[in-house]
């Protein structure tokens, strides 16, 4: 995947002429002419952190999420999930509310693990993550997948404050340099390109946890003395 995105990320699909953009450190890269370079906020409606100052738990309720919670692409709501009252999270989600194709970007603590909003489940955020909608420029799932690049993950590094714990403002984060086609029917075709890789990653994933565990449950029965095998 990472060598489909080198690839697919910076010269497309089919392109035969360049041209030459400003990059980092005074350089330059070569994108397609018909490709676009600009700042991160130039292509959302939205990029906010969750909240600052978090409501009271509840047993039960709303989810509230911390970047603990993003990782490997995933939005999980299992693993030491705390809740939030109706009556906070509504207060919370006056102004804005998550919804699908929005892109989740932990900004605090462990950096730049992204995951995308597939679905309507109501949650809330924490402030070690960020909230960013795409406008009309630019496809949500394209965006999520060049947020996984080198290209992203090496600028997002190099604007983290130097505190004890890592973190990037909103600030910071909107000043980043991204390259995307124009034409948002390539951009469409990269993000089901790289979506597919994924999906293969994730199978293989799953196969190989399969294996694991069956491995340990023939260890536990070969160390008791349960299977017997003859020499």
């Amino acid at each position: 995947k990472k060598g489909l995105m080198q690839e697919l990320l910076v010269k497309g699909i089919g392109h035969t002429k360049f041209k030459k953009v400003k990059w980092l450190f005074g350089k330059e890269i070569a994108i397609p002419e018909e490709w676009a370079s600009s700042d991160l906020e130039n292509s959302l409606n939205l990029l906010k952190d969750g909240t600052h100052n978090p409501p009271p738990r509840t047993i039960t309720g709303i989810p509230l999420l911390s970047s603990e919670d993003i990782h490997n692409g995933i939005i999980d709501f299992e693993k030491d999930t705390s809740f939030i009252s109706k009556e906070d999270y509504s207060e919370m989600q006056r102004k804005y509310e998550i919804t699908i194709n929005d892109i989740l970007l932990t900004v605090v603590g462990t950096l730049g693990r992204a995951s995308l909003v597939r679905n309507n489940k109501k949650f809330a955020v924490q402030r070690s993550v960020a909230i960013l909608r795409t406008n009309k420029k630019i496809d949500s799932e394209y965006l999520y997948n060049f947020i996984q690049s080198n290209y992203f993950q090496i600028q997002m590094d190099m604007r983290k404050n130097a505190t004890a714990q890592s973190g990037v403002y909103l600030g910071q984060l909107a000043k980043i340099k991204i390259i995307y086609p124009d034409n948002i029917t390539e951009q469409k075709k990269i993000a089901s390109i790289l979506s597919n890789t994924d999906e293969k990653i994730q199978s293989y994933q799953r196969y190989k946890e399969k294996l694991q565990r069956l491995k340990k449950s023939l260890m536990q029965k070969l160390l008791t003395g349960e299977v017997r095998v003859a020499v």
